[in-house]
């Protein structure tokens, strides 16, 4: 008696290297995709892509597709204009078989003559670019509208974490560390907000980082008992990295940077610098294949507590009330001031002004107003010689309004010629300073001042000084 031997038993017996691929969809809306190496009437055995078998009985089965579908969410834009999303699970020369959810057992039919286009809903064709403290990302967009996309990473078998999120094909990717294989796939989020399957996975291994950046740079100026010379103590994190790292200490100095000197601690000592300039260090690390990490910031030591005098010279810009009576104006101011008195790049000043303005009604003949102040800045500097400081004062000024002794109109000319007040005054400047020589300055400076009367008047003004500290 010949029992009956099915097509895939036959071809094991012909053809014994053959070994077919299936996906089989069970009536519990699992999926099982593996390679069918026996069957009867009433199972087939399944070996599983973990290499693990499995048997599977007829009965619970729904149907078993002999070609490796995609097995994402498509979009389907259909002839009438509708747009539907769906799983595509099987299909012939007039129809496919879809369902909304892959792992329920609703399906449902539709027919290719229904159909305009069908497209992915993932990115595609994922690639990286490996520099050597980053990773440059791109991808192909689906063909359906995205909100973001998200990129996520994993090492080794772990989860995949997200990392990123990208409103474009592209994505930059810091923090990876060394000789790690990490994985990295990246998904679409439609305008519903739903993901999409993931791209293509991406296994990268990087080597040859560039060491991390040092940070939390500090430094401490130390004077020498006669004030002639000034020490640097500078100090900075430590790389927490198994590599062996050389710190290397950077000066800079008007003719440009030079190396100040290397240790493979976080601290380092400059000796014998001058008190009369400011100087200023940033640190970089070197491992042992010479690559090196991006500088650290700079920092500058602090000069000798100095006295210094300015005289400037401004163009006014009147405003408000003081605007409706004069034009430009013209003024001199001279300042005592200490640097470093208190703290680092501290600036504490005493300022005296006179500010002329001509008016422009014939009422009056001029405005003259004399500024006393005291003013409060801080030191940022650019470069050693170079360097911007903000201020904010108060005080008070002496008010003079002259009238116009040949207006002849009884009724508005009073029978004096001069009004004087003394009223609270506010400024604040912005000045940018260059040490041309020695202790010789020059400055350019923004200010704004108002005096606070029944109705305010207040000025802009444009300065350019000169400075020299003793």
């Amino acid at each position: 008696m010949l029992k009956r031997i099915s097509i895939t038993a036959l071809l094991l017996i012909l053809v014994p290297s053959y070994v077919s691929a299936e996906t089989l969809f069970l009536k519990d809306g699992s999926i099982i995709k593996g390679k069918i190496i026996e069957e009867d009437d009433s199972s087939m055995k399944v070996v599983l892509p973990d290499g693990a078998k499995k048997i599977i009985k007829r009965e619970n089965l729904i149907r078993t597709t002999y070609t490796d579908y995609y097995m994402g969410r498509v979009k389907i834009k259909k002839r009438d204009g509708i747009e539907i999303e769906a799983y595509i699970i099987d299909e012939d020369r007039e129809s496919y078989i879809l369902r909304w959810n892959l792992n329920k057992t609703d399906e449902f039919k539709l027919m290719r003559s229904e159909i305009l286009q069908i497209s992915r809903t993932e990115p595609s064709s994922l690639k990286a670019e490996m520099l050597k403290d980053r990773i440059n990302l791109a991808w192909e967009p689906p063909f359906s509208k995205v909100k973001e996309y998200r990129v996520y990473c994993r090492s080794g078998h772990d989860k995949y974490l997200l990392i990123a999120v990208s409103k474009n094909e592209k994505s930059t990717i810091f923090g990876l560390k060394e000789k790690i294989q990490y994985t990295i796939i990246v998904k679409a989020v439609d305008m519903n907000g739903s993901e999409s399957e993931p791209s293509n996975e991406l296994q990268i291994t990087l080597t040859d980082l560039k060491p991390e950046q040092p940070s939390g740079l500090t430094c401490e100026t130390r004077e020498s008992s006669d004030s002639s010379s000034l020490t640097a103590s500078l100090k900075w994190n430590k790389a927490e990295t198994g590599k062996k790292i050389i710190y290397r200490i950077y000066k800079i100095t008007p003719g440009g940077e030079i190396i100040a000197g290397e240790t493979t601690e976080n601290q380092y000592m400059v000796y014998a610098l001058s008190s009369e300039t400011i100087h200023g260090f940033y640190v970089t690390a070197v491992d042992g294949g010479g690559n090196t990490s991006d500088r650290s910031k700079t920092v500058y030591t602090k000069g000798s507590m100095k006295p210094r005098i300015s005289i400037d010279f401004s163009l006014l810009l009147p405003f408000g009330r003081l605007g409706e009576l004069c034009s430009m104006g013209y003024g001199a101011n001279f300042s005592f001031s200490v640097d470093n008195p208190l703290i680092n790049y501290l600036r504490i000043s005493a300022k005296i002004g006179v500010n002329y303005f001509q008016t422009t009604t014939k009422m009056f003949d001029y405005i003259l107003i004399i500024p006393v102040t005291c003013d409060i800045g801080y030191s940022f500097y650019l470069l050693p010689n170079l360097y911007i400081i903000p201020e904010l004062g108060a005080g008070a000024s002496y008010n003079i309004i002259r009238y116009d002794s040949g207006y002849k109109s009884s009724a508005d000319v009073p029978v004096y010629s001069n009004h004087t007040s003394t009223r609270p005054v506010f400024d604040s400047s912005l000045s940018l300073f260059w040490r041309i020589a020695g202790n010789f300055e020059l400055s350019l400076r923004a200010g704004y001042m108002v005096i606070k009367d029944s109705s305010l008047y207040h000025f802009a003004s444009l300065s350019a000084a000169a400075a020299y500290r003793f």
